[in-house]
């Protein structure tokens, strides 16, 4: 057992021969308890909420220093991978009062601005609670909370359109990377957890997310000019053939 942790006395299961998860840890004051363990979230595979839970408390170690102090976006599957999916950003009244938070302003579509509340996941504890209330995915912003305007990653969407197979998201992939490294740019590459590619860019936080989105623009621009028969920035998908290049993402939320 970990210094400082206490697990409950009733462990719940979390799929048959599998080792359990428990129902509760506690760190020192702080508590988080996993509900519905045997939930499943990947009927088709057996997989249930416990198993993902048990997951990310195996890879917390190695994930945490990638999203510790970002802002994080709540995509919250309650039903499971195949359940309708809702987002969340605003944690004020719910989040338990240990989840540290940054407060940010945000605009609506209808151009309506308003204060919020958003976590921060920096620790184990905080990682299971959010996966507790349904978080497959980890969207985190590219930026951290001391400098919330100066991104520190810019990233390529690679999004194929429904012609388009995974092979030639794969060339596009290499085109960005080739673009970068002319200009002596690292980069690297991601699966988006759909059915495309991200590259990301590490960069140096002194570039605002609008100087970051209109160099990913750029880029995109110039690739999908010379190779118009793979790579498109067309945004429309019945007009678009090919694989998007979507630098819309280098945005804050």
């Amino acid at each position: 057992m970990r210094e400082h942790e206490r697990i409950s006395e009733r462990p719940l299961g979390v799929g048959p021969g599998e080792p359990s998860v428990p129902s509760e840890i506690r760190r020192g004051d702080r508590s988080v308890r996993l509900s519905n363990l045997d939930k499943p979230y990947w009927p088709e595979a057996g997989i249930t909420k416990g198993d993902l839970l048990s997951y990310y408390r195996d890879v917390a170690h190695a994930l945490l220093p990638h999203i510790c102090d970002r802002p994080f976006t709540m995509k919250r599957y309650p039903d499971g991978w195949q359940g309708r999916p809702f987002f969340r950003k605003d944690v004020t009244n719910y989040a338990p009062a240990w989840v540290k938070r940054v407060t940010v302003r945000v605009t609506s579509r209808e151009q309506q601005s308003r204060t919020i509340e958003v976590p921060v996941v920096n620790d184990e504890l905080a990682l299971l609670w959010m996966v507790n209330t349904g978080c497959i995915e980890c969207h985190t912003w590219y930026s951290r909370i001391d400098k919330l305007e100066r991104p520190d990653w810019v990233i390529f969407d690679l999004d194929p359109s429904d012609d388009i197979g995974f092979a030639e998201t794969v060339q596009v992939a290499l085109l960005v990377k080739q673009a970068l490294d002319a200009l002596g740019l690292a980069s690297f590459p991601k699966t988006s957890g759909a059915l495309g590619l991200h590259v990301l860019v590490p960069i140096e936080r002194r570039h605002t997310y609008d100087e970051t989105r209109w160099f990913a623009t750029e880029v995109a621009r110039a690739i999908a000019g010379t190779h118009a028969d793979l790579a498109t920035t067309q945004w429309s998908k019945a007009k678009r053939r090919g694989v998007l290049i979507d630098a819309s993402q280098n945005a804050k939320g």
